[in-house]
């Protein structure tokens, strides 16, 4: 937590008991890498940010090799979805 901001990144990983939990904890901006290579695939990461009920649900690392991929990024689904195409950037807001 900063200035009062939750955030959760999955990094490279898979659905865990935990993720249900983190509801309780109304996190802010969760980021789920969804590349379906050495981790969740875009249904799962969106099974996941369902679980996890953040705020804004962010997918990233959306193909093997790359960070961001507009196609990818479209079907994942996500209580507050948020796309954030590669060099863009954001302002974190409670």
């Amino acid at each position: 937590m900063s200035d009062g901001i939750t955030i959760y990144a999955t990094g490279d990983t898979s659905t865990t008991d935990q993720m249900a939990e983190l509801a309780e904890r109304n996190i802010d901006y969760a980021f789920f890498c969804c590349d379906g290579k050495y981790n969740m695939d875009i249904p799962e990461a969106s099974a996941c940010a369902a679980l996890v009920h953040a705020k804004h649900s962010i997918p990233y690392h959306m193909a093997p090799g790359k960070l961001f991929d507009a196609q990818r990024a479209e079907q994942f689904e996500g209580p507050g979805k948020l796309v954030i195409p590669a060099g863009e950037e954001i302002v974190l807001e409670k």
